[in-house]
């Protein structure tokens, strides 16, 4: 299949609060897990396997050096950082904020604190046609904390049914990796200024207003939101993903070597 989507999107404005005892003022998404490269890289990687030209990423106030720092080491024709002037409001804020920068009919998005290999993008890719807005789902969930994920319910054709938290376990998860036409997003979405919203609950808040459908993907992925989750992707189970992240890409092995 011809890569065709050229546009990236990171939502890494998030404080991490739950990793702040490791992490301490930097952001989780920024701070060094292997040698000097950080969560937000594995999402950068994914972008630079598929060939992404044009790249933004949402970033916390005070972060807008490093990121840029960061980014000058990939490959990207077009790099830019927006600072979020709003982290409270939550991830929902992010994702139309950096959506409104957008230039291009589709986009991808992905969730900072996903680890997950570029295989997500181009099985999303292959059904850009069939909804404004794709979600990677899984039921390959061995390195995720179920009871904290956003679960999904789906229809027989991937009609997207509900999403949350709340959804009872249904053994299929939202990945945090997305396929998304800006322009139908933008034109329907409505959201609170006063209080956070989570992006599932703007996703619900979407659905019967524009295309909404959850793609399958196999292949090993995991999130990372607390200190025991990052010990266990260093350390423990979640290591695997690591492991087949390099056998996919090669790049986590490099990261090693420095």
């Amino acid at each position: 299949m011809v890569q065709t989507i050229r546009e990236g999107v990171i939502l890494a404005s998030g404080k991490g609060e739950r990793l702040s005892k490791l992490t301490g003022n930097i952001p989780k998404c920024f701070y060094p897990l292997i040698g000097k490269n950080s969560l937000i890289e594995f999402s950068l990687s994914a972008y630079t396997r598929l060939g992404i030209e044009r790249i933004i990423v949402i970033v916390p106030p005070k972060i807008k050096l490093h990121s840029e720092k960061i980014l000058r080491r990939y490959p990207f024709k077009e790099k830019v950082v927006i600072e979020n002037p709003k982290v409270e409001l939550g991830n929902a804020f992010s994702f139309l904020k950096t959506l409104e920068t957008a230039k291009t009919d589709y986009a991808f998005v992905s969730c900072c604190d996903t680890i997950y290999p570029h295989t997500f993008l181009t099985e999303l890719e292959k059904h850009k046609e069939e909804a404004d807005l794709l979600i990677a789902v899984s039921k390959n969930n061995d390195y995720v904390e179920q009871e904290e994920a956003s679960k999904v319910k789906m229809s027989v054709n991937g009609e997207i049914i509900d999403i949350g938290k709340h959804v009872e376990n249904t053994g299929i998860i939202d990945t945090g990796v997305f396929l998304v036409r800006p322009e139908p997003i933008l034109n329907r979405a409505v959201i609170n200024t006063k209080r956070e919203t989570h992006l599932y609950q703007l996703i619900g808040q979407l659905r019967g207003k524009i295309r909404i459908k959850g793609i399958l993907v196999n292949d090993p992925w995991t999130e990372i939101d607390t200190p025991d989750n990052l010990k266990e992707l260093l350390e423990g189970k979640r290591r695997r993903v690591l492991d087949y992240f390099e056998r996919v890409t090669g790049i986590y092995g490099s990261w090693k070597e420095k």
